[in-house]
């Protein structure tokens, strides 16, 4: 099964590689994909996993689109910047290796 999720906050391949490594260590998932420019997040995956998805991303601080409150809390923009950088210094050192 593919899951599809809308996400916001997602800046980078900073971000990306974040989200990928996440999601990738969840059980049952079998590959993630994330398109910067609209924010999409396709997950290869068991059936019953998009809970779990969506937790994970908003423990992230990439909520899901469909809550305007969530997506423009300060708290998520935060996270996700953290996320982000933590990415992006995982990405350039993978990179130099």
């Amino acid at each position: 099964m593919i899951y599809h999720l809308n996400v916001a906050n997602i800046k980078s391949n900073g971000c990306v590689t974040t989200i990928c490594s996440k999601l990738d260590k969840l059980d049952g998932v079998d590959g993630t994909v994330v398109n910067i420019s609209n924010g999409a997040v396709f997950v290869e995956g068991q059936l019953g996993l998009r809970d779990i998805i969506s937790a994970s991303l908003l423990d992230l601080g990439y909520p899901e689109m469909t809550s305007v409150k969530i997506n423009h809390s300060f708290t998520n923009i935060a996270k996700s910047f953290v996320s982000c950088v933590k990415g992006r210094l995982r990405h350039l050192s993978t990179e130099t290796n």
